[in-house]
């Protein structure tokens, strides 16, 4: 008797992604039912709102209660399984934190171990591994250097030690800008990273547990102001 699956997609964030997804899995035949994180969510403004199947009463995302909403949507549509779609950084982070307790409901996320995962998406660690293997990084710079902007502040961890989530990396252009960001901000997580001027390229690749690998590569055109998202790129063959 083949099992019954389907994917959820919690909406909220990283919206034009979440869109391009479900756009493919129309396409495709693939089952996927969505979880709305408020009443405000742009999400039911498109005509996949038919989808939503519930409305979530507090953007934060806490297990306790997610997981009753999922085993119901579990009971209601008679799915086996469900896969929860990485839709965001934070979501990722608290799943993978929490990956037992999803398991033991049927409930997974196809992403690497937490500890794997967090060493390649903390910046400071997947630098210093990256220059294990040979891949140049750009330079850091030490506070009391007396260095010119521009340069690069980042978090050295997705969390801060209190555990909220810390800033994006902040690109500085003038010395007043760095004094009020210090002024704002704990400067005992952070790092100074030199600015690399030139071309905005990334590489993406899939590896898949029986090894093969899918590898494609961009140029970045446009991005939104403050390190937001790429809106415009084109094909690269870099990789």
């Amino acid at each position: 008797m083949m099992q019954r699956k389907a994917i959820v997609i919690f909406s909220g964030n990283n919206q034009r992604a979440i869109i391009a997804f479900l756009r493919y899995a129309t396409e495709q035949g693939v089952p996927f039912h969505l979880v709305a994180s408020s009443p405000e969510d742009p999400i039911l403004l498109t005509s996949y709102a038919k989808d939503v199947v519930h409305i979530r009463e507090q953007k934060d995302f806490l297990v306790a209660a997610i997981l009753p909403i999922l085993k119901d949507l579990m009971e209601v549509k008679s799915l086996d399984e469900l896969l929860i779609l990485p839709s965001s950084e934070y979501l990722n982070r608290v799943i993978l934190a929490n990956r037992e307790a999803f398991r033991t409901h049927n409930i997974s996320i196809p992403l690497a171990e937490e500890e794997v995962y967090q060493q390649v998406s903390d910046k400071y660690t997947f630098r210093g591994i990256c220059s294990h293997h040979g891949i140049r990084v750009p330079m850091i710079y030490s506070q009391t250097d007396g260095i010119r902007p521009p340069f690069v502040i980042k978090p050295r961890k997705y969390f801060s030690p209190n555990g909220a989530v810390q800033f994006k990396p902040q690109l500085i252009y003038t010395v007043e800008q760095f004094e009020h960001f210090q002024s704002e901000n704990d400067s005992t997580d952070l790092y100074l990273e030199e600015f690399v001027e030139g071309r905005s390229l990334y590489l993406l690749y899939y590896i898949s547990k029986a090894g093969d690998s899918v590898c494609y590569s961009q140029e970045n055109l446009v991005q939104q102001p403050a390190g937001g998202s790429m809106i415009a790129a084109r094909n690269s063959d870099l990789h």
